[in-house]
C-alpha cells in the first residue's frame, strides 16, 4: 500500500500506518469485545 502513496504527504503516509497497526491490533483481538473510544481516536 505505501507504494501507491508515492505523491502523498509524509502526514498521510503516517496515518495509513496508524491505520495498518490499529486495523492488526482489532484483528488480534477478541471480536466480542468493544473497541476503546480511545483508542479509535488515534486512527
Amino acid at each position: 500500500a505505501f507504494g501507491r502513496c508515492e505523491e502523498w504527504s509524509q502526514y498521510d503516509r503516517m496515518r495509513l500506518g496508524y491505520l495498518a497497526i490499529f486495523t492488526g491490533f482489532i484483528e488480534g483481538r477478541k471480536y466480542s469485545t468493544a473497541t476503546r473510544a480511545s483508542l479509535a481516536r488515534l486512527v
